[in-house]
């Protein structure tokens, strides 16, 4: 996805990024039964792609997600901690 990312944007151009949380270690190892992803790997892998970290957002972080259900649950649907990363093109 990152390389089709980068061929569309110009140098400069500007990548928002908003995803479900999971916890710190996890990487994408939940990403297919929870669709969630680790904060810390998304700005990494997005980074070392040819994009610069510009700033993040805390509006939709939510500390009282525990982040071991699936988004999809009615328990935490839609009050998930989701992480909101702005990137630019190097």
């Amino acid at each position: 996805m990152i390389p089709q990312l980068s061929r569309s944007l110009k140098k400069g151009g500007k990548l928002l990024i908003i995803d479900h949380s999971s916890v710190k270690g996890s990487g994408v190892s939940v990403a297919r039964s929870l669709h969630r992803i680790e904060p810390e790997f998304v700005k990494t892998d997005i980074s070392q792609s040819g994009f610069k970290f510009v700033k993040e957002s805390m509006l939709l972080r939510n500390d009282q997600d525990k982040m071991d259900l699936v988004v999809f649950d009615a328990k935490i649907r839609r009050k998930t901690d989701r992480l909101v990363y702005l990137f630019e093109k190097k």
